[in-house]
């Protein structure tokens, strides 16, 4: 019967030009935008939802499903690294367009994108080159040139995230790690490791791609069942 948006405040103002340009009201007539506090969204309208779904952080999700009424469906998408598993018999060039495609979207801001990549060994190398050749395509400038891909970052926690993960990592850069800070601008980057020694589980806001290699089931079997990945668990594109 009713459909309640609470909009992140980042992407307000984007999101009112977007219903007004699409004139979703008229195919939407029963949603409507709150423009309100979290805590006023909760006692109006959280607490009397059949459906709630959240999008955010795991201790935010966990303080607004203690709100909802015990009947309701709740449903969480939040932090997670979603990692790209590339076996030894996989189609290199594809599987390299594929995961630069799914993580520059949006120049890496998106929490469904993957942070980590785990390629078997014996195509580890060739991997990174056909990653490198799709990177190395990519435009990078301001949004109001059309064919930017990688642009400005939305906020300045994700640029400085970006930068701690640069100097924790800055032995393993081998493609990339320039940050325009007066630009706001996260250039595409490969971080390189190994596994089991390296496991990366930050998601990161930012063009950045974590490629760890693999030689057995048991060293993504390591990766795998850490608890700090199975604390976020959300998606696995093999």
């Amino acid at each position: 019967d009713h459909t309640f948006v609470r909009p992140p405040v980042l992407t307000r103002d984007v999101l009112l030009r977007l219903i007004d340009c699409l004139e979703i009201a008229s195919f939407f007539p029963t949603l409507q935008c709150q423009m309100v506090g979290r805590s006023e969204y909760i006692q109006t309208c959280v607490r009397h939802s059949d459906v709630v779904i959240f999008v955010g952080k795991h201790e935010n999700a966990l303080a607004v499903h203690a709100q909802c009424s015990k009947d309701a469906l709740f449903i969480f998408t939040g932090a997670g690294v979603n990692p790209v598993i590339v076996g030894p018999d996989a189609d290199i060039d594809l599987a390299a367009a594929k995961t630069a495609e799914a993580k520059m979207y949006n120049s890496g801001q998106d929490c469904a994108a993957p942070d980590a990549v785990l390629v078997h060994h014996s195509i580890a190398d060739q991997f990174q080159l056909a990653l490198i050749r799709q990177l190395d395509a990519l435009a990078v400038g301001g949004y109001e040139d059309p064919s930017t891909r990688i642009g400005p970052l939305i906020d300045d926690e994700s640029l400085v995230s970006a930068l701690k993960f640069f100097q924790t990592y800055h032995d393993n850069i081998v493609y990339g790690g320039t940050i325009d800070a007066r630009r706001r601008i996260v250039y595409p980057t490969i971080v390189r490791g190994c596994l089991p020694r390296d496991r990366c589980y930050v998601e990161l806001f930012a063009p950045v791609i974590f490629l760890s290699s693999f030689c057995s089931a048991d060293h993504l079997r390591t990766y795998f069942e850490d608890s700090r990945y199975l604390e976020h668990a959300m998606y696995v594109t093999v």
